[in-house]
């Protein structure tokens, strides 16, 4: 088994369910190959893989067009026929050495083979496409119909992934129109990640995302302009107009809550192991001074912009850690030029 490379369509994603099921797949090829005459039990931490295996007969099923994966599971189904009664899948617990007891010999399996798929990642992550067991995710052939979006092939629901490809380019073109929200370059945006947290978040959650990043939220300057409000004055400060940019970025009231963000959050970074350099780029990228944050920003520093502009690149492998990170940083602040979208949630390529 070697490593998968991401498509660049947002609609398309890799996740652990298509790793699980290429792993399986490959584990049984292998053995199909050595002409292994026995039984099979097989361990996985993916129950979504088990139920699919349990229930794949693509020939009948009638929902097949929307299974995911379909490519992968095609050869999985050719492999059930060739198997029969002779293989058992068992789930697995999945990183049980985080637990407060002893891992079970099946989960000690499962923590070394995790160790030997990270390994082989790292070992193959500047390897070409076609070499050492490095494949895309067009290599499968299907059997039937096939839909290709920008030249990669849809493997999941077909509509639905025609439908939210759709959607994101849609919002790229608004994104252009809306600098302030977005960034001066939207081609900076990592759309693909963005629509992947999204998916963890309630529909409530959601629908304030939205109204944050495209300026619908009513504020005192809207309700003006439509005649529901005297003055387009802030009620919280009262002394500046009351646009979003100022509620989120300047207004003195919410000084307090605006100083706690940057600290908040290099303290998640700390406890997921980022260095003490990156907690100190996450007060720089966030900008607060003296509790307000400027609407534009063009550099972190005037080190940070050296190191952007002559002494970093993707790949320099001359460059420590730290020298990478503030370089990335100071991407992230050249490229959005406003502040807004750092504090809105967009997240770029550099993060």
């Amino acid at each position: 088994m070697g490593k998968e490379v991401v498509s660049p369509i947002e609609c398309v994603r890799i996740h652990s369910y298509r790793a699980e099921a290429i792993g399986l797949l490959s584990g049984l090829m292998f053995l199909q190959h050595v002409e292994w005459k026995g039984h099979v039990e097989w361990h996985t931490d993916s129950q979504s893989v088990i139920d699919t295996w349990k229930r794949l007969h693509c020939k009948y099923e009638p929902n097949w067009l929307k299974q995911k994966e379909r490519d992968v599971w095609m050869r999985l189904w050719k492999q059930k026929a060739h198997w029969k009664g002779r293989l058992k899948i068992c789930w697995v617990k999945a990183h049980a050495d985080t637990l407060k007891r002893k891992s079970t010999e099946d989960e000690k399996g499962n923590q070394t083979v995790d160790k030997l798929a990270e390994d082989a990642y790292h070992k193959l992550e500047h390897t070409p496409i076609g070499e050492n067991g490095v494949i895309n995710q067009n290599t499968f052939s299907t059997v039937g119909a096939e839909v290709y979006i920008q030249g990669v092939r849809m493997n999941g629901n077909v509509g639905q992934q025609i439908k939210e490809q759709a959607q994101i380019e849609r919002a790229k073109r608004e994104a252009k129109l809306k600098p302030q929200q977005w960034g001066q370059n939207t081609n900076e945006v990592d759309w693909k990640e963005m629509l992947r947290t999204c998916k963890n978040k309630t529909i409530a959650d959601r629908k304030g995302m939205m109204l944050d990043m495209w300026n619908g939220k009513w504020t005192n300057e809207k309700l003006h302009k439509i005649g529901w409000e005297s003055n387009a004055v802030c009620h919280m400060c009262g002394k500046a107009t009351e646009t979003f940019d100022h509620l989120i970025l300047e207004c003195p009231c919410f000084r307090g809550a605006r100083e706690k963000v940057p600290i908040d959050v290099a303290e998640m970074v700390k406890q997921a192991g980022g260095s003490n350099t990156l907690q100190a780029v996450i007060h720089q990228v966030l900008g607060v001074h003296r509790g307000a944050v400027p609407k534009t920003r063009d550099t972190i520093n005037h080190w940070c912009r050296q190191q952007y502009d002559s002494n970093w690149y993707e790949g320099d492998e001359n460059k420590t850690k730290n020298e990478m990170v503030r370089a990335l940083a100071e991407e992230i602040v050249v490229e959005m030029k406003y502040s807004l979208p750092l504090w809105n949630g967009v997240l770029t390529k550099a993060w």
